[in-house]
């Protein structure tokens, strides 16, 4: 699914790096608020403890959320890149909350891949900013405030720490995935 969503991307975007982060940025942050408030509601209603779960997916939204803004001081999202935030927005919250209650392994592996995509998103900027050094400007001064970066630090040195987030991300998901696939199996076995 997330090749499949490549192709309109790259003919949306091609090489404007800036806009498709801005706009990845924009959807990256919902599954996890959206998994973490259904598994918030399902422990409620079972009183049980969620193992970590809930503080990993709302700290992952919340860091989907920094990366949105520094990338928001870098550049000016257009009215075009506006009306794809909100309808991207308004249909992926709807598609994963329904998914996510009838199958939330297959939402985690989704969302394993999807940060695998930011991932090569990020790669690739890194890369066109060493071939461009021109565009290797200074770090926003809201990078400074959230990661304590150092007076010197560039876009690259900021794309660098969100590459490493979003591999993160990438792989809680993944793993998330197979805890539940685990789970599932001790399950058939009884």
């Amino acid at each position: 699914m997330v090749r499949i969503l490549a192709y309109p991307r790259a003919w949306v975007f091609q090489d404007r790096h800036t806009h498709h982060l801005l706009v990845l940025e924009t959807v990256a942050a919902i599954p996890g608020m959206v998994a973490g408030a259904l598994i918030h509601f399902s422990c409620l209603r079972r009183i049980v403890d969620d193992k970590g779960w809930i503080e990993a997916l709302i700290k992952e939204a919340e860091t989907e959320r920094r990366h949105l803004l520094v990338i928001r001081e870098i550049v000016e999202p257009s009215f075009f890149d506006r009306v794809i935030i909100w309808c991207g927005q308004l249909i992926f919250t709807t598609i994963y909350f329904v998914v996510y209650i009838l199958c939330p392994k297959a939402c985690h592996r989704f969302v394993g891949y999807l940060e695998e995509d930011a991932v090569e998103g990020y790669e690739v900027y890194i890369a066109h900013l060493k071939e461009c050094p021109e565009e290797n400007a200074p770090a926003p001064d809201l990078a400074h405030k959230f990661w304590d970066m150092p007076e010197d630090a560039t876009r690259i040195h900021l794309m660098q720490i969100i590459l490493r987030e979003e591999m993160y991300h990438r792989d809680v998901n993944h793993n998330f995935a197979d805890q539940l696939v685990r789970k599932k199996r001790k399950r058939c076995k009884k």
